[in-house]
């Protein structure tokens, strides 16, 4: 499940895309969705990607610098939408260009469905996609099990056996003499 954000939010819609004069409120579309995805606050998700330099003198976001920051796998923009491992999606839509805003990003929940940053809220897909962002989180390969069993996992297991630098440096150290 994934958090709504709204980028005319009072709390964040006066913060500024880095070297910019573009608010969130104006131009935080793609910030917004991206926060969506992640499931911090477009403020934090702004914060990282200021610092790490992540936007051009216009605004427009490094894509691969984004994913490293925000630990995201970012695999390109397509027209169509390869597959539905990529659901949900940030999707592009120039559904505002007579508007003077030439392009807007959603967040696309199952083909249907979508999150749009303008209100946050869940709805029909009203837009013409244009193109899709194809970036995900990466998987959690360690997931952190719950403390029953870690708990039950340090009673059942032996000690560990003890590596062979460990077996070295015991025999360093016992040889000295102090």
């Amino acid at each position: 499940m994934l958090t709504a954000f709204n980028q005319k939010d009072e709390r964040w819609k006066d913060l500024k895309i880095s070297g910019t004069d573009l608010t969130l409120e104006k131009a935080g579309c793609l910030i917004v969705s991206l926060s969506m995805l992640d499931g911090r606050t477009p403020d934090m998700i702004l914060n990282l990607l200021n610092k790490a330099n992540a936007f051009t003198d216009k605004g427009k976001l490094y894509w691969m610098v984004a994913a490293k920051v925000l630990n995201f796998i970012f695999d390109g923009i397509a027209n169509k939408l390869p597959s539905i491992t990529y659901l949900p999606v940030i999707c592009e839509t120039d559904h505002f260009k007579d508007r003077g805003y030439p392009q807007h990003f959603f967040v696309l929940l199952d083909g249907k469905l979508c999150l749009d940053p303008l209100d946050s809220l869940e709805k029909d897909n009203p837009y013409n996609i244009v193109s899709y962002r194809l970036i995900r989180k990466k998987p959690d390969l360690y997931p952190a099990r719950p403390p029953d069993v870690e708990a039950r996992a340090a009673i059942d297991m032996p000690p560990p056996r003890p590596t062979f630098l460990d077996r070295i440096a015991r025999v360093v150290t016992s040889g000295c003499k102090t």
